[in-house]
């Protein structure tokens, strides 16, 4: 048995079941547990059989104190039988609706387990065993206990780690916005020549052509008003305009 935790991402990325969801399992709510995905399907089933049949599913009947009124489909009532196995069977749609319902959690810790067995106890060890049992039990005689009945009574079952280390998976991002951003500012940069010092310069150009149009505008209009009163305009000009020599 080995530890292997998984932290999955949501938003963008997917949707994940977050531990302080209010959405709750029966066994969330019954018994304090953390969220599972098969538990959530189970809780979303049972709702289904109990809303088409009147009756929770043997495999699925989790009750607390207040669901007193609520009872299991007996398996030898055929009109249960004959609900449960038609909401369960053909119904595929309700399956699919509590499987795309039910979504993997945020952060998950599971422990594979491997099964190995081997003759126990060995040869060596039969005859420390028989004087263990004879000490500590008295109603065992030393003619009782033989081969058989060891091999026959007695077993050895041990948990443990294979290793004291744990395997890690993080979901990230494989492309973010930051980076889209990145990629084509390079691409602008690789085939346009754009860069940030480039959009300056093409602010300053813009204004430059600006003030220029302004400023040729601004002489045309001037020039424009001096051919149309040229006497206002010397006089605005602050020169004298001696008009005595006119015919």
């Amino acid at each position: 048995m080995a530890k292997k935790k998984t932290k999955r991402l949501d938003g963008d990325y997917g949707y994940c079941y977050h531990e302080n969801s209010p959405e709750k399992t029966i066994y969330q709510k019954l018994y304090n547990k953390s969220y599972c995905q098969k538990g959530c399907q189970y809780t979303c089933l049972s709702a289904e059989t109990l809303s088409a049949c009147g009756c929770i599913f043997y495999k699925y009947a989790v009750f607390s104190e207040d669901n007193k009124n609520r009872r299991t489909c007996k398996t030898d009532n055929p009109d249960d039988e004959k609900c449960t196995m038609g909401v369960l069977q053909s119904s595929e749609s309700i399956s699919q609706q509590c499987i795309d319902k039910c979504y993997e959690p945020c952060e998950e810790s599971a422990y594979p387990i491997s099964l190995s067995s081997s003759v126990w106890p060995s040869e060596s060890h039969k005859a420390t065993l028989k004087t263990m049992l004879q000490k500590h039990h008295n109603n065992f005689s030393r003619n009782h206990i033989d081969d058989d009945y060891i091999k026959t009574n007695f077993g050895r079952f041990v948990v443990y780690f294979s290793t004291l280390t744990y395997t890690e998976h993080n979901e990230t991002g494989s492309y973010e916005l930051k980076q889209l951003l990145s990629d084509f500012g390079g691409i602008l940069g690789l085939y346009i020549g754009f860069s940030v010092l480039t959009g300056v310069e093409f602010i300053e150009l813009i204004y430059d052509l600006c003030l220029s149009g302004f400023n040729s505008r601004y002489i045309k209009k001037r020039a424009k008003t001096f051919q149309n009163n040229p006497k206002n305009s010397v006089k605005n000009s602050n020169f004298e305009y001696d008009d005595s020599n006119q015919p």
